[in-house]
């Protein structure tokens, strides 16, 4: 009986987490050509990587990158803003 209870926890566990990164909307192929296109001409993926990043949480890597889009005037539809913070968390930050 503790077994299978302690299988039950684990796997509860276990796809809470995959859970809410699918729950992330967006394509991650279209978010790294969103990218490609437009983030790297201002800044590499060091921005991403270096250990004193400012974004803490994926509420943060929505913002930045709506920050983004919006003083650099892309004109991102919220799609394109999906699929672009899908690339960044899945790539990089990996926040659940």
């Amino acid at each position: 009986m503790k077994k299978t209870m302690f299988a039950v926890i684990v796997l509860g566990s276990l796809s809470q987490g995959v859970q809410a990164e699918s729950m992330l909307p967006g394509d991650t192929a279209k978010g790294k050509q969103l990218h490609d296109a437009g983030c790297v001409s201002c800044h590499g993926s060091e921005v991403y990587t270096r250990k004193d990043r400012r974004i803490k949480s994926v509420e943060g890597l929505i913002g930045q990158v709506q920050n983004c889009n919006n003083n650099l005037a892309r004109s991102y539809s919220s799609a394109q803003l999906n699929d672009l913070t899908k690339f960044l968390n899945e790539t990089y930050y990996k926040f659940q």
